[in-house]
């Protein structure tokens, strides 16, 4: 956001780190809670909080940067999955206005 090329490094790296070589579940989950998982071990803390709001939000806003600097399809499907699978999922019919 600044135009500073080290804080676009900066971001795109915590992205690899974070998405790319750890690996999303199908509705691009990836914390327990508020806990993120190493490699290949999200299967065993699956439960209710899978799909953690706050992680969430703020990974689909980390996307929104990504894919208006890149173009790249890729974020906007992260986007996408989030959205429905973590954002209008946490709707909840009984406690709505």
């Amino acid at each position: 956001m600044t135009g500073e090329e080290r804080w676009r490094a900066v971001v795109e790296a915590y992205w690899r780190a974070a998405v790319v070589s750890v690996g999303i579940t199908a509705p691009a989950g990836r914390a327990s809670g508020e806990y993120w998982t190493p490699p290949q071990q999200l299967s065993a803390r699956l439960g209710d909080k899978t799909q953690e709001h706050c992680t969430v939000y703020n990974m689909m806003r980390l996307a929104d940067t990504l894919l208006r600097w890149t173009g790249e399809a890729a974020y906007a499907d992260y986007w996408e999955r989030n959205f429905y699978n973590g954002t209008l999922a946490q709707q909840n019919a009984a406690t709505a206005w």
